[in-house]
């Protein structure tokens, strides 16, 4: 089961900082999983809040992000190195002041900045969503990026996976009690073509018994210690 760290990581953190990505990854974490938002000035940041220590993101240039340490998404994927997945997750929530579903300019933003990469340079890339437009901008471009279904966690890993399947998504990303109740999910989502990850895991215990179901991966707050308990 391979492990990631939850925007970049948790614990110690900072949260959605090139330098909670590269504790993730020293630990060992398999890749880490951020948050995309945009700037005012059109730039991809990472940010799971649309207000930055009292900045709107979405009204706020990338420079003046920047001296809050809020990175962008290109910062984190050099951090990376190219030798992690990264799990970029589309910010696209009614009622946040950057939601504009379905014209999802964030989206189609994300899908210029990784066409100019190297091909290489995306390979370990996923893009998620609890936005399946957002999803659909990303499978229908020409990246060839996996995408992942971010699910509730009121959602049925059975429904999940048979919307994820019907729509050509390669991961379902479902709560971690979604996942306890269905002893069965692993198997469900194998079944039809998608790889299961669980978000998000703050116990390791529980990080143990999605292993022993069968869980493809784990988004975690604290990588290095669900790296300790599986060993």
């Amino acid at each position: 089961m391979r492990v990631l760290g939850h925007r970049g990581c948790v614990h110690p953190g900072p949260e959605n900082t090139v330098a909670a990505v590269r504790v993730a990854l020293d630990a060992g974490a398999d890749g880490v999983e951020v948050d995309v938002r945009r700037s005012a000035d059109g730039v991809l940041m990472c940010s799971h809040d649309p207000v930055a220590q009292g900045l709107t993101v979405f009204a706020t240039a990338a420079a003046d992000l920047a001296r809050l340490a809020v990175p962008t998404v290109a910062q984190v994927l050099a951090a990376a190195g190219g030798q992690a997945t990264v799990v970029l997750e589309v910010k696209n929530i009614p009622g946040d002041p950057d939601f504009d579903a379905p014209a999802e300019a964030t989206a189609h933003a994300l899908v210029d900045e990784l066409a100019a990469l190297p091909p290489d340079e995306r390979s370990g890339i996923v893009v998620s969503s609890f936005d399946w437009f957002a999803l659909d901008v990303v499978r229908d471009s020409e990246l060839d990026v996996p995408v992942a279904f971010l699910t509730l966690p009121l959602v049925a890993v059975k429904a999940g996976v048979s919307y994820a399947g019907d729509h050509g998504y390669a991961e379902l990303h479902a709560s971690v009690q979604a996942i306890l109740d269905d002893q069965d999910s692993a198997r469900r989502a194998h079944d039809a073509g998608v790889r299961l990850v669980a978000w998000t895991v703050s116990d390791n215990e529980v990080a143990l018994r999605l292993r022993d179901q069968g869980v493809d991966a784990v988004i975690c707050d604290d990588p290095a210690a669900v790296l300790a308990a599986l060993a």
